[in-house]
């Protein structure tokens, strides 16, 4: 046999590149490559294929049925293989919950601020900056947010019941 033909059996036992588990489509021929190329080169009448059994398995077969149920992981979703969209979703989740579990324990504020003169305005300010959409308002903001024109009203109305005791 020619050096060509030895490489085109081996070649052609070879999983291509772009067959690889590109996708969820079927494209198998229950056939095996390597048992076909190789047979015919052994026998001229192809005595060789009658040796085989017809339900034995491929030489393969292991390796083909991982395959499959790997192709079947990813096509039900189920896929094993950890994605960075999985990674960083798992971290968000968990900063998440170490925030919430901070800005709602009052007990475990306290234990951060242990030792320092710290007092508790300074804990909410810092809860403010962190989340404050968590944190309700304080006395200063409610006044910074009622409009000044309904202020000099209430002012005038205090101002009327002392003229009219005169």
């Amino acid at each position: 046999r020619s050096s060509e033909d030895l490489w085109a059996e081996i070649c052609s036992c070879l999983p291509r590149p772009d067959q690889k588990d590109a996708g969820p489509a079927f494209t198998d021929s229950f056939t095996d490559a390597c048992a076909d190329g190789g047979s015919q080169g052994s026998g001229s009448d192809g005595s060789s294929q009658t040796n085989l059994k017809p339900w034995a398995p491929l030489n393969d077969s292991e390796v083909y049925l991982a395959s499959l149920e790997r192709r079947l992981m990813r096509i039900k979703g189920l896929s094993q293989e950890v994605t960075s969209k999985d990674m960083l979703r798992t971290l968000s989740q968990a900063k998440q919950e170490c925030w919430d579990r901070f800005l709602q324990e009052k007990l475990e504020s306290e234990f951060y601020t242990e030792g320092r003169d710290s007092d508790e305005s300074t804990l909410e300010h810092l809860k403010r900056w962190l989340q404050p959409d968590k944190v309700a308002i304080s006395t200063e903001e409610v006044q910074y947010l009622i409009p000044p024109e309904s202020q000099p009203e209430k002012q005038e109305t205090e101002e009327e019941p002392p003229a009219a005791e005169q």
